[in-house]
């Protein structure tokens, strides 16, 4: 971001976690405090929005932007009571159910709305003008930069990095590799994920019953996954819903051939790539598309790595993605 024209502050819950270290190393200016509260009972939640909207002036902003998971829109209302601008991203493609009302209220509040991709603007904002498609970006020379591993001892690796929920459907990766491995190819699964959780011992059961242990490795949650893509013959994507999967442009600038479900977050980002989507539930054509990668020649898979590099360099840059929230910011305040 142009620091001549533009002062970013963040504003934090907690000082926990991994990624706060690197928020401190940013030099960026940086606030604790609470920023969302319950809106019930009703009264209440107004009284504590208004104390939050003390705090908020009191930081000075002339644009909050929230890149909040949830449908809160306490946080939007408190901005608003402070006559502070107040953008949001959507990050990912729910809405409807008990959230509904509270996704139209924070929308209805909101001075624009940053859209990760296009099916979530026809989906939930078509005829919007607040709504404005900000595609998501890398530090693509992080990535470009990793020196490839060229496996040696015959072994076809897959990998898959996820937040490991229900929604990631790591399992349908977990029934084609039981196939492929029935079939003799001698092949490899690594998934990063914090497998700590209910669906993560799940995974760890299907591992056990479909008598693929020794092919399945979990490696837990990784800060930094750069050494997996490295390794990795193949990334796939297995989600039945993405709004913008990061792990996947990671993989396709570290030069890693990529498979990804059809998802709206997916098709975005990979645009004409049509070899390389596959239906969620078709584990045949998921065993089919892995072994069309297994068995391209190294020419072949050159092309394809190059034309996946050259897709997030021109879509998907970290620039790209920073020059177009300064032109928002710009049309905002003007």
């Amino acid at each position: 971001m142009n620091l001549e024209k533009f002062e970013p502050h963040i504003l934090c819950m907690h000082e926990r976690g991994e990624y706060y270290n690197v928020v401190k190393k940013s030099n960026i200016p940086v606030h604790i405090g609470t920023y969302t509260t319950s809106m019930r009972p009703i009264f209440e939640g107004l009284i504590k929005c208004w104390r939050i909207s003390r705090k908020l002036k009191a930081i000075g902003a002339e644009i909050i932007h929230s890149f909040h998971y949830s449908a809160d829109y306490s946080e939007a209302l408190a901005a608003r009571l402070a006559g502070i601008r107040w953008i949001y991203t959507k990050k990912n493609m729910n809405w409807g159910g008990s959230s509904r009302n509270a996704w139209n209220l924070r929308s209805f509040l909101a001075s624009r709305i940053v859209a990760q991709n296009s099916s979530m603007i026809n989906t939930f904002f078509k005829g919007s003008h607040k709504v404005v498609l900000i595609p998501r970006g890398l530090n693509e020379q992080e990535f470009l930069s990793i020196e490839r591993e060229i496996s040696t001892d015959g072994v076809f690796r897959l990998l898959t990095v996820a937040n490991l929920t229900p929604v990631k459907r790591v399992e349908t990766i977990l029934f084609a590799l039981s196939k492929l491995k029935a079939s003799g190819i001698f092949i490899t699964f690594h998934i990063v994920g914090d497998n700590g959780t209910d669906y993560g011992r799940y995974l760890e059961q299907q591992v056990k019953f479909l008598d693929i242990s020794d092919v399945v490795e979990f490696f837990g949650k990784q800060f930094n996954p750069k050494d997996f893509y490295r390794k990795a013959d193949v990334f796939i994507l297995s989600s039945l819903k993405e709004s913008s999967p990061v792990a996947l442009l990671e993989a396709m600038a570290a030069g890693v051939p990529v498979l990804s479900s059809r998802t709206a977050g997916a098709l975005e980002i990979m645009g004409d790539f049509e070899d390389q989507l596959f239906l969620i539930d078709d584990v045949n054509f998921l065993i089919d598309r892995i072994l069309w990668i297994f068995q391209l020649t190294t020419e072949e898979k050159a092309q394809l790595i190059s034309r996946q590099r050259e897709r997030i360099l021109t879509h998907h840059t970290i620039a790209l993605e920073v020059e177009r929230h300064e032109e928002l910011y710009r049309t905002i305040t003007r």
